[in-house]
């Protein structure tokens, strides 16, 4: 079946309220049912759910979308979890404590118990003089071992308490040597994985003393993909309801000493190459990643790969930067010696992702070489080609003709091929400003001058103030005769210089563009009533005609 029509039938076989009352208190008010928003705090019910468009939206926040949406924005997970957690719950009408009784329950609860026989062994054994060297150069106290779940295997642990030795050889656990079976992980200090939901699916193990390999991991099996999980993501989840922002690393001592030391947002990619699904599931979870890297050449060679893997996801909503480190130093060393502080200071300062390109374009091509300057703007282009936000390109355009001076119209032209207006392109009173200069005969399409007055007024926009006299007093049809009513106004340069901007949208389309504008306009003049009244509310109260005008205004943005 294809996935569009399946996803389809599976919105129409879903109650978007019977589902969503199970988490929020739903009260009905007409064809609605409002309730406080998950996704931010409020005082006053602002999120709105409806059975027949099976949407929800919150006026307070912005939030909204079907139910996928809400489960996959409520619970932090990604898209295909979602679908898969639906499905459970259609089948068990909706009980989301029936997600238990999934297949792989049994081998969740079965890693559990693994689990707590290597930290029940970490206990016992902390005076081995390995691990107690381990977690006292580590400086890592009891709270932050159990909050990672943290063993210890020694002398075959697992094997004398564990008695399934089929089952521990499925997951990868113990391996056969001159016919004896033993724990893969002996003398390894243990870091239990977990998935989404926080069920234990693998374990990865540091070797405590200097035989080599440092780091292994359980083999891939049912339950455990190493290239769909992040270390750490299930315990951020648990300290934090919207994660704002992740910081990747390498390892896992990396991950819990970050944490332990209050950088409680890191995780790790279990490896040093990061795939592809790893990197789905960082954006699912956050709009703003930060990929952290030695600051040796090895490290360098790993943020290019990691920059060419990520620039097709790279939306204009999303922000990603690169953070070196000084040599010699990782994360867990340099938090340790640095502290909090002034390790945020240094994620705050790190690079964004196209600071970190012109860097290395800069380093590695000579400009002023005609041959080296064709190969710069190839590869220029490949580069933009992969990223799909259209704002972020439109700005890098600019950026890349400073950057390396390629301002010339020929290049420029080249870069600016099929740019389709965004009203987010340029400032949207702006660009409003130079149409109606560049076309006063659009003048006419403003029905309601009182909705741009506030705004006009609000953001002291004093060249359409002047413009505006103008039209009201005199029949202007061209731009030409404009400029001659204005030629002693103080604003006059900069009116011609409006006159003959390029917006580089299409003569076609730029009325279409201003009556786009103009509604934005409408919807903004009534958010920010509606912001003003949700303000007054908790300061002070509203009185009756107030409180109906709120009501008013929600729905007409929520129609919107």
């Amino acid at each position: 079946m294809d996935n569009n029509i399946y996803i389809s039938n599976l919105l129409k076989d879903i109650s978007i309220i019977d589902f969503v009352k199970l988490i929020l208190n739903l009260k009905k008010i007409g064809d609605n049912f409002f309730a406080l928003c998950p996704f931010h705090k409020e005082n006053n019910p602002s999120f709105v759910v409806n059975e027949l468009k099976k949407k929800y939206h919150c006026f307070g926040c912005g939030a909204h979308g079907n139910i996928i949406d809400f489960i996959k924005n409520y619970y932090n997970i990604n898209f295909y979890e979602t679908i898969k957690l639906l499905n459970i719950d259609i089948k068990n009408k909706y009980n989301l404590s029936n997600i238990k009784k999934n297949k792989y329950f049994f081998l969740y609860s079965k890693m559990n118990e693994i689990c707590n026989i290597y930290k029940k062994n970490l206990i016992e054994n902390i005076n081995n003089k390995y691990l107690l060297k381990f977690i006292s150069d580590k400086k890592w106290d009891i709270n932050i071992i159990k909050f990672f779940n943290i063993g210890f295997s020694y002398n075959n642990v697992l094997i004398n308490n564990f008695k399934n030795l089929y089952l521990l050889k499925n997951l990868g656990l113990i391996i056969k040597y001159k016919n004896i079976h033993i724990d893969k992980f002996n003398l390894r200090i243990i870091f239990p994985i977990k998935n989404t939901f926080g069920n234990i699916i693998g374990i990865g193990g540091r070797r405590l003393d200097d035989k080599y390999p440092k780091y292994i991991n359980s083999k891939d099996n049912k339950i455990f993909k190493k290239r769909n999980i992040l270390y750490g993501l299930a315990e951020i989840k648990e300290k934090h309801f919207k994660i704002n922002k992740l910081l990747l690393v390498e390892g896992y001592t990396d991950v819990i000493s970050l944490h332990f030391n209050g950088i409680d947002y890191a995780l790790s990619s279990l490896g040093t190459s990061t795939t592809e699904e790893q990197i789905k599931i960082l954006f699912n979870n956050s709009n703003r990643i930060i990929f952290c890297y030695d600051g040796d050449k090895a490290g360098r060679v790993a943020s290019w790969k990691m920059l060419n893997k990520i620039l097709c996801y790279i939306t204009d909503d999303r922000e990603v930067k690169f953070l070196f480190l000084p040599k010699n130093e990782d994360p867990d060393s340099l938090i340790r010696k640095i502290g909090k502080t002034k390790f945020e200071n240094m994620i705050d300062n790190s690079m964004y992702f196209y600071d970190f390109f012109f860097k290395v374009i800069k380093k590695n091509i000579n400009i002023s070489n005609i041959y080296e300057k064709i190969k710069l703007i190839r590869l220029i282009k490949k580069f933009l080609k992969k990223i799909p936000g259209k704002l972020i390109k439109f700005f890098l355009k600019k950026e890349i003709n400073i950057n390396f001076n390629l301002y010339n119209r020929n290049i420029n032209n080249n870069f600016n091929k099929k740019i389709t207006f965004n009203k987010n392109n340029i400032n949207p009173l702006k660009l409003f400003t130079i149409l109606l200069i560049q076309n006063p005969n659009y003048y006419y399409y403003i029905n309601n001058k009182k909705e741009l007055k506030y705004i006009i007024e609000k953001y002291k926009c004093n060249i359409l103030i002047e413009i505006f006299k103008i039209y009201k007093n005199n029949k202007i049809f061209n731009t030409y005769k404009l400029l001659n009513l204005l030629k002693k106004n103080i604003f006059f340069e900069k009116i011609l210089y409006f006159s003959k901007y390029n917006h580089m949208i299409n003569i076609k389309y730029t009325n279409i563009v201003f009556i786009d504008i103009l509604k934005w306009i409408n919807k903004f003049f009534i958010k920010n009533i509606q912001e003003y009244l949700i303000k007054k509310d908790k300061k002070i109260g509203l009185n009756k005609i107030e409180k109906n005008k709120l009501w008013l205004l929600n729905l007409k943005l929520f129609k919107k």
